[in-house]
């Protein structure tokens, strides 16, 4: 058989050895043009990655932060004669014997142990005045009152409790606030709402709800919880859990600004829209 005519062949002298070549060489620009052409990737962010937060933005928006500089307690009255003399500004906290009352103080005060804590009910049996000073700030006395409704006391102590409460509450010139705790969960009782239209008695005094152990509800339960007590009430309410912390400075915010002190840091008084409920939740 004779060789192909179209193929030139290599032995065919100079003229075939160039045409062979020739034909190499496109044979290998042919295959070299249906290889994939090479991709470039860019490089992507991690799938799980969160975005980074401005610094700047966190700390202009967070509420300042109270350290307390020192806490003590100064003095424990049974009787309207043992009260300490009236020196720094008053804040009272009242509420059942079962609602966390010693817990949200040592919370609020940064301090374990502080407001002594017990699992019976109407262990406190007096007023106790705790003497406070903030870093930066003002120095305060924060007021620890009996507990009432679980109380195993005589019918004639009790009513010698209440005389006491209500001398304190109606006539301490230094007294500047009142914060009534209530439970998250069973909410405002008889003797909550009674105390609330008592303090009412007392022209200016400023009166506000702490509603405790608010972790204790489901997130999506709580500023409902938190809307529906502040109506029953009518005062403002600041939801707060000693467990978390959650409403230390919210609640800071609001005492300090009715003793007339600013946050320390602050150049002016806070309290603005003081007409609308505190509703901070742990989503907040």
């Amino acid at each position: 058989m004779g060789a192909d005519p179209k193929t030139p062949s290599p032995r065919s002298g100079t003229q075939g050895v160039s045409g062979w070549r020739l034909l190499a060489a496109l044979r290998s620009v042919a295959k070299a043009c249906h290889k994939p052409a090479m991709t470039v990737r860019r490089p992507q962010p991690p799938q799980h990655a969160k975005p980074t937060k401005n610094p700047a933005v966190k700390s202009a928006s967070a509420a300042p932060v109270v350290k307390i500089a020192s806490a003590e307690f100064v003095a424990g009255a049974q009787a309207r004669e043992h009260l300490p003399t009236e020196q720094r500004p008053e804040i009272a906290f009242a509420g059942r014997s079962n609602v966390g009352k010693s817990s949200l103080l040592n919370m609020m005060l940064a301090r374990k142990g502080l407001a002594r804590t017990s699992s019976t009910p109407g262990c406190t049996r007096q007023i106790n005045f705790f003497d406070v000073s903030l870093v930066g700030g003002p120095a305060l006395t924060l007021v620890d009152l009996p507990g009432y409704g679980f109380a195993r006391v005589s019918k004639v102590e009790s009513k010698e409790w209440k005389r006491l409460l209500e001398t304190y509450l109606l006539t301490r010139q230094t007294l500047q606030a009142v914060v009534v705790l209530v439970d998250a969960r069973r909410g405002p009782e008889p003797d909550d709402a009674e105390l609330v239209a008592f303090l009412g008695r007392r022209q200016g005094l400023p009166v506000f709800v702490a509603v405790t152990k608010l972790d204790k509800l489901s997130l999506s339960a709580q500023k409902p919880r938190l809307m529906q007590i502040a109506r029953e009430c009518g005062v403002r309410v600041i939801g707060t859990s000693a467990e978390t912390g959650l409403g230390r400075e919210a609640l800071w915010r609001q005492l300090l600004n009715v003793t007339t002190h600013a946050l320390p840091g602050e150049s002016t008084v806070l309290g603005e829209g003081a007409s609308e409920p505190v509703t901070e939740t742990a989503s907040s």
